[in-house]
């Protein structure tokens, strides 16, 4: 049973992140919010079992973007498990809105006046580089090893 229900959580967290034909997708730190939001009225997964998936996947999981408070976007490459909002992340847009090339990589633990201001959606940051904006729109559904 409690393999059934991480399957489960895992498998609602990847439907509300990517793409359906019937709606668009959710960023993750909004799935996250709404699985706490709803874990007291939801049957379908333990209270603990929801606390473990979003220690493990970060407040803002690997791979989504924020906005900082510089005015830079930068991309979370890696989560600081004792510090959930201070992640490591990769500055990929200057506050020009241009492509930092190549990516600057920040340790928001080390670095103490840089802030997350909240989640962005990539998808929708109007860009000069019109190739990354491109690349930024359809890199959730082509994977490159």
């Amino acid at each position: 049973h409690n393999y059934a229900q991480i399957i489960g959580l895992v498998d609602t967290y990847e439907a509300l992140t990517h793409h359906r034909s019937y709606r668009g997708r959710f960023l993750p730190h909004d799935v996250c919010r709404w699985l706490v939001e709803t874990r007291e009225a939801n049957d379908d997964f333990n209270n603990n079992l929801i606390k473990k998936f979003i220690e493990i996947i970060g407040i803002y999981p690997v791979g989504s973007f924020v906005r900082l408070s510089s005015g830079e976007i930068a991309e979370i490459i890696r989560v600081n498990p004792s510090y959930p909002l201070r992640p490591v992340v990769d500055v990929v847009i200057t506050i020009e809105k241009e492509r930092q090339s190549p990516p600057k990589t920040v340790n928001l633990l080390e670095n103490p006046v840089l802030q997350i201001i909240g989640p962005i959606d990539e998808t929708k940051i109007k860009l000069k580089d019109k190739k990354f904006a491109l690349y930024l729109l359809t890199r959730k559904w082509i994977t490159i090893d």
